[in-house]
């Protein structure tokens, strides 16, 4: 099926979305994406080299409808009861395409689909935007690469740096499972319903050889636990004596969590783990 378009719209599911009435839902963070142009830089972003695309939230259907012109098996989880049929009508004709009804954070994967290399691809919804991410990184042992649109804010604190106010937790978090590239800034304008505010497309490629293994759960509450009061010393933050374990990798005895970079962070965590 070839894309077709009125202007900027497109003509897919989003206007069958449209003539049945069905009002977008705030709880589910539904804010449907328009322009042509933007989904075909999001879907460029992908490459060609991934055959299969998981697809968390295809909506209206705009960027899936791309994805099946270019070639790509969709793997489509959608939430919304109401959009099952305008879905199934626009795409079960096609073979490579797959619709699952639920809600992603509580389905469980399919295990032949887990092992696969994917890229997945999603307009996350603000409320659940690191809880998918978070599953994500659990349920696909192969993924090679994520595109994910976000609220601006929330993307700016994933690349920041140590030093910077939006450095924290979830920046440690985000670098050490990923190398991340910001890749386009949307206005509102190219939704429906307008959001409130701009959204950040980011490409994220996996890293491989992570130096703590691939769910190092107790280094992220240990790091959340340096940054609980963001503003008070390190040595505040803890209820042991976290500065003998910071001046053996050389952290000055005033140092803020923020000050903190990844690889400190590890070092430091190693240092403390050692000592039991």
């Amino acid at each position: 099926m070839d894309v077709n378009d009125k202007g900027d719209v497109f003509v897919t599911a989003h206007d069958q979305v449209k003539s049945n009435d069905i009002r977008m839902k705030k709880s589910l963070g539904q804010n449907f994406l328009k322009n042509r142009s933007i989904v075909r830089q999001i879907v460029d972003l992908i490459g060609k080299d991934v055959l299969e695309c998981v697809e968390i939230g295809p909506g209206s259907g705009v960027v899936t409808q791309m994805l099946l012109d270019q070639g790509h098996v969709v793997h489509a989880f959608e939430i919304d009861r109401r959009l099952e049929e305008p879905l199934q009508e626009r795409f079960g004709d096609f073979t490579s395409f797959r619709l699952y009804m639920g809600d992603y954070l509580k389905t469980e994967i399919p295990e032949e689909l887990s092992r696969r290399e994917v890229a997945v691809v999603s307009n996350l919804p603000y409320n659940n935007a690191i809880a998918i991410i978070k599953k994500v990184l659990t349920d696909f042992s192969s993924t090679k690469v994520c595109v994910f649109m976000l609220q601006k804010e929330v993307a700016q604190r994933m690349v920041s740096e140590p030093g910077t106010k939006s450095y924290g937790s979830l920046s440690v978090f985000m670098q050490y499972h990923f190398d991340i590239k910001l890749a386009l800034t949307i206005s509102p304008k190219h939704f429906t319903p307008q959001p409130k505010v701009d959204s950040t497309v980011i490409k994220l490629i996996p890293k491989k050889g992570k130096p703590l293994g691939e769910n190092p759960s107790n280094f992220f509450d240990f790091v959340r636990q340096g940054f609980r009061m963001r503003r008070k010393k390190l040595k505040n933050n803890y209820d042991f004596d976290i500065m003998t374990y910071a001046s053996r990798i050389g952290l000055g005895s005033f140092v803020r969590a923020e000050e903190i970079s990844l690889d400190q962070w590890i070092r430091l965590f190693e240092e403390v783990k050692r000592d039991g």
